[in-house]
């Protein structure tokens, strides 16, 4: 029996600018994107601080598309409000979208995310049978 290809979970968002819950504020930067967590927190079961790894498929602001950061690996930290993932740019991946100057609201950003480590360091895979698509406005 063949292994199935992993799917990712493809998100469109915002990028928004909010600072990180005290807890998170070593790992997370104050860039984010969010979605609705019956799509990720929920099914899964995660919990603030979990850290979801992923690539960017593009980033845009207006009609520009920053090309060169399509392909990036980026990670994000978990934090949730009421039905809504946070998904804070983590620390190390925030460097490149700096330097490339995505540091204020006006972009959107569509990233495909794969993985979830637990603190614990536990691997979960997203929707390893088949992609979800989800655009947030």
């Amino acid at each position: 029996m063949s292994k199935v290809p992993d799917v990712p979970l493809v998100v469109r968002s915002p990028i928004i600018i909010l600072g990180p819950p005290a807890a998170l504020e070593e790992r997370a930067c104050y860039i984010l994107i969010r979605l609705p967590s019956r799509w990720l927190s929920k099914p899964y079961e995660l919990e603030e601080g979990d850290v979801a790894l992923g690539k960017i498929l593009e980033v845009r602001y207006g009609n520009e598309k920053l090309e060169e950061l399509s392909g990036t690996p980026i990670s994000f930290v978990l934090s949730r409000v009421g039905n809504t993932d946070i998904l804070y740019v983590h620390k190390d991946s925030w460097p490149k979208l700096r330097d490339y100057g995505v540091v204020h609201e006006g972009y959107f950003m569509e990233v495909e995310l794969d993985a979830v480590v637990k603190p614990s360091g536990e691997r979960i895979e997203l929707y390893p049978m088949r992609e979800l698509r989800v655009e947030v406005a």
